[in-house]
């Protein structure tokens, strides 16, 4: 039984791990470096948020950031009950894994868990984790298209290459952070 969870455990984080390395970090290493010129009195959402790029020569990944941060405040005004649950998801995929780690070493100790038992059971939080916050990714995704068809309705971009730029770079942000700490971790994205 134990072999079979460590079959099925495996599956969901090595799928996000690529999901993640595809939509996230490749397109933040090929589209985030270009430097993008925005039009700030259109840009800034609210003048008092500092959160936003300064300049107007700033790089897609810069500006791609900070557009999906934008999108995140935005979502959690319109519809905060949708945002929670996204928060909790990637909540239960933080504590999720450590936490078993430590009830599995306890189990261990005690001599009530054989070692493959204890392997299985962390692989399966793993997993886990990786679904939960696999599986609320789509809405977070849906808010940063939202916010970007609100940012090419106000023409911030001079140039359409620049405001694709933008855009891809928000969502490989949301990618990037769409796996749990330790998976982000044993990629080497921390």
């Amino acid at each position: 039984m134990w072999r079979l969870v460590i079959f099925l455990s495996i599956f969901p984080p090595i799928l996000a791990m690529v999901l993640r390395w595809w939509y996230g970090i490749r397109v933040l290493a090929t589209r985030g470096p270009r430097v993008c010129r925005a039009d700030l009195d259109k840009w800034l959402p609210e003048p008092e948020k500092t959160s936003v790029a300064r300049r107007s020569d700033e790089t897609a990944h810069v500006i791609g950031f900070h557009l999906w941060q934008y999108a995140l405040r935005q979502w959690a005004k319109d519809d905060p009950k949708a945002a929670a649950a996204r928060g909790k998801a990637k909540r239960i995929g933080t504590v999720l894994p450590p936490f078993t780690v430590l009830i599995v070493a306890f189990a261990l100790v005690l001599g009530k868990l054989p070692l493959l038992g204890a392997f299985a059971l962390v692989t399966g939080s793993i997993a886990l984790a990786a679904l939960f916050t696999c599986l609320t990714l789509p809405a977070e995704l849906k808010e940063v298209a939202r916010a970007a068809n609100r940012l090419r309705k106000a023409g911030a971009f001079r140039l359409r290459d620049d405001e694709d730029a933008v855009v891809e770079c928000a969502i490989a942000h949301a990618w990037n952070q769409s796996l749990p700490p330790v998976l982000r971790w044993m990629q080497g994205g921390g």
